[in-house]
């Protein structure tokens, strides 16, 4: 079943509750799929990219199983335990919940912590704390990520996730409440999928970002340079020799008639 969100009909818009009942004892929308046999299995995918949210089916062909994040979760509420929440190093929260929430269109948090987010996000940065904006490039150069350890499973928020830039400006996506709630941004980050039959939510980044591979464009330009170089001499080094092999032929070939007796 695919649910196409990118459709303008009037007459196909409608809440859905994505949720299990994790005793089966309800009837409500996804338990009802599976008992009437509409779906064979009790999952769906959420895929912000393409716009298209498909349900009973986990939609990962396509996807290396390597750089799955794979995260035990409350099917009733899509929440996980978390052992900390942290930014570069420093603590923001830490032995909580965090729910899950693709019709929250922010990331939010319990006062506090969100607070302590927001100043450890813009240490050292220009920022103005009233409005929750500081001033940034497009690409959010040097600033942290704010990372999720799930018992040694580390999920990623990235300041393109936890911001959004106008004209040199970054506006912070963070909001304030009782609890930790990853909403739209996370989604628009991640394709997701949650299993109930499995009790788990599973994500891929869309574009894997990994610092070894920011850098290795200038490595690798560096290196070329260095070959250059080297074949550059190993070419010179060649010329010598033919040179002096060149030399020495003509000399040893020379006609003797053409030494004069002393």
């Amino acid at each position: 079943m695919i649910i196409d969100l990118n459709s303008k009909s009037k007459f196909d818009r409608a809440a859905l509750p994505l949720w299990y009942d994790s005793k089966n004892g309800s009837k409500n929308f996804l338990n009802t799929l599976k008992s009437s046999g509409a779906v064979k299995t009790n999952a769906f995918t959420v895929d912000f990219e393409s716009n298209v949210l498909t349900i009973g089916s986990r939609e990962e062909e396509n996807c290396n199983a390597e750089d799955a994040i794979t995260l035990k979760v409350e099917i009733d509420t899509w929440t996980a335990d978390f052992t900390t929440i942290s930014v570069a190093g420093s603590n923001v929260s830490v032995g909580k919940k965090v729910n899950f929430a693709l019709e929250q269109e922010d990331i939010s948090g319990p006062y506090d912590e969100v607070n302590l987010f927001k100043s450890l996000a813009g240490n050292n940065k220009t920022c103005n704390t009233s409005l929750s904006t500081c001033e940034c490039s497009e690409d959010f150069k040097d600033f942290p990520a704010l990372e999720f350890n799930f018992n040694g499973v580390i999920f990623t928020v990235e300041p393109r996730d936890y911001f959004s830039y106008n004209n040199g400006t970054c506006t912070f996506r963070v909001s304030e409440s009782s609890q930790w709630t990853l909403g739209a941004p996370i989604f628009e980050e991640y394709l997701s999928i949650f299993d109930g039959d499995q009790g788990t939510a599973t994500f891929y980044r869309y574009h894997e970002i990994k610092k070894e591979e920011a850098a290795q464009p200038a490595e690798e330009t560096k290196e070329k340079g260095n070959g250059w170089i080297i074949f550059a001499f190993i070419c010179l080094a060649v010329l010598i020799l033919l040179a002096i092999i060149i030399l020495i032929l003509c000399y040893c070939r020379k006609d003797p008639n053409d030494y004069k007796q002393v």
